[in-house]
């Protein structure tokens, strides 16, 4: 089924399975920045054609209510629950201290015992919205986490980091490539 050509007045529903608005579709203005030029510049062109494949596929209402759902830490959306869970991780892990030095008066952060378990990082709490909820966030910090204050977790990236290329040194002398000059100096540790 073929759709009529788009003219300023066509009336659009709002693509919410629940949402019952229907306005013009210019109304629908995008508010990505990317598609939000190209839109309006449709629009001053009497181009309908492309400023109707470039609208919000929401109503204005319904964009609102969710941002006004996903700002608010008492609400009851996806959002809210994973924020909330995140805020009560970041306390559990200020009361239990670090793992490595004690220190409950650091800023603290969720690190990854083992880096290739990772999913995602924690503090990324609209991610955690998409893959899973508060359920899947406190299962990754309860599971494959531990609280580091942040000189401590700094420390053992760089200890990471230094392993790696000491590895890659050490790989380079096995097969036979001459290293430079700096590679074969001993080593300051600078922490």
């Amino acid at each position: 089924m073929e759709r009529d050509r788009p003219t300023r007045e066509m009336v659009v529903k709002c693509n919410h399975a629940t949402c019952p608005h229907a306005f013009p579709f210019w109304t629908f203005r995008p508010l990505h920045f990317r598609n939000q030029p190209r839109f309006l510049r449709a629009l001053e062109e009497d181009d309908y054609e492309t400023a109707y494949e470039l609208r919000a596929k929401r109503c204005i209402s319904c964009r609102v209510r969710e941002m006004r759902a996903s700002n608010d830490p008492y609400g009851t959306g996806v959002l809210a629950d994973c924020r909330r869970q995140w805020y009560a991780i970041y306390n559990d892990m200020a009361r239990r201290g670090c793992a490595r030095c004690g220190a409950t008066d650091q800023l603290m952060e969720a690190d990854h015992i083992n880096e290739a378990d990772k999913t995602h990082e924690l503090s990324h709490y609209v991610w955690w919205t998409q893959h899973g909820g508060a359920a899947a966030m406190f299962a990754e910090y309860q599971n494959k986490c531990q609280p580091l204050c942040r000189p401590c977790n700094l420390s053992k990236a760089h200890e990471y980091a230094r392993r790696a290329i000491d590895d890659v040194v050490r790989e380079m002398g096995e097969a036979g490539i001459e290293l430079p000059e700096t590679a074969r100096r001993p080593r300051i540790n600078r922490l």
